[in-house]
């Protein structure tokens, strides 16, 4: 059956938890109604020993650190700061990491794809669309470079992150 895959790539190539879907789930698995987050590096909590939150202060704190880990750190403190984040809710980083439920899909699993029935689409590299037609394309021809090598394929046709919507134009 004919089937086009849409890849981003950026994680793909980083073979990590996707950060912010590994922060949504710690605060999502986790039990706690509090949390010390002080010492983490993140300004917004530095002052504060202790938070209590509800599910809407859960979500609010997360895109806090989301915010800060994609803003201030490289992929390296990203996993770090979840890592840190899971131990100070009780929720085992290492489990996440093993069983890949945040993770994306492995260059080994990719260049498995190649298939006449398997077409690859491109879903820009770092899973974000720009306006501006320059980054935009930048972000296109990053996953082309990233996903062409190792599947083989030229890949003829592209989507928006978040929309679904087809990117006009030749890709």
């Amino acid at each position: 059956m004919p089937a086009t895959l849409y890849l981003t790539s950026c994680y793909y190539t980083k073979d990590t938890p996707v950060f912010g879907l590994a922060v949504a789930y710690i605060f999502w698995k986790s039990s706690r109604e509090s949390v010390d987050l002080s010492g983490m590096g993140i300004p917004e909590f530095e002052d504060v020993s202790e938070i209590y939150f509800s599910p809407d202060q859960r979500q609010t704190i997360g895109q806090t650190i989301v915010t800060y880990g994609d803003t201030l750190l490289d992929e390296p403190g990203r996993v770090a700061l979840s890592h840190r984040l899971a131990d100070r809710l009780g929720i085992d980083y290492e489990r996440i990491v093993e069983s890949r439920i945040l993770s994306l899909i492995s260059k080994e699993e990719l260049a498995a794809l190649h298939d006449p029935g398997i077409r690859m689409g491109m879903h820009t590299h770092r899973h974000r669309f720009s306006l501006d037609s320059k980054t935009a394309r930048a972000e296109i021809e990053d996953n082309r470079a990233s996903v062409e090598p190792v599947t083989g394929q030229r890949a003829i046709s592209a989507i928006r992150p978040a929309t679904g919507l087809p990117i006009i134009g030749r890709s």
